[in-house]
């Protein structure tokens, strides 16, 4: 399984706190996260939460890496955030090669690049 599918999964589960409502959250089937969740546990090697009919919570070791799959989820979503925005400014050197007297038009184009550019 999908380290990051699952740790998302973990998260959700804990966020909502059901097998199933996490399920609908993330489009996969209660088997489907029940699966991602057992997958995380055998990798680590601990028990992550603690399941009852009618109770579903952390466990301490589960606390600790919830908070921390939280950090490191959010981490990853602002690094491709900070991705696209880098690739929608536009950068770098602008070139042209006009005469020598530069058309009106061109004047608040280069304006606003120049604005724009960091």
């Amino acid at each position: 399984m999908d380290r990051m599918t699952s740790m998302a999964t973990f998260v959700k589960v804990v966020d909502i706190g059901g097998f199933s409502a996490a399920g609908r959250a993330l489009n996969m089937s209660a088997t489907m996260v029940t699966n991602h969740i057992r997958s995380l546990e055998e990798r680590l090697g601990v028990r992550l939460l603690n399941r009852s009919t009618r109770k579903l919570s952390p466990t301490e070791v589960g606390q600790t890496y919830y908070e921390r799959a939280q950090q490191i989820l959010g981490d990853i979503e602002d690094a491709e955030r900070n991705a696209q925005v880098l690739q929608s400014t536009p950068r770098g050197n602008l070139r042209l090669n006009t005469s020598v007297a530069m058309p009106p038009f061109l004047a608040p184009v280069i304006a606003e690049f120049v604005a724009l550019s960091p």
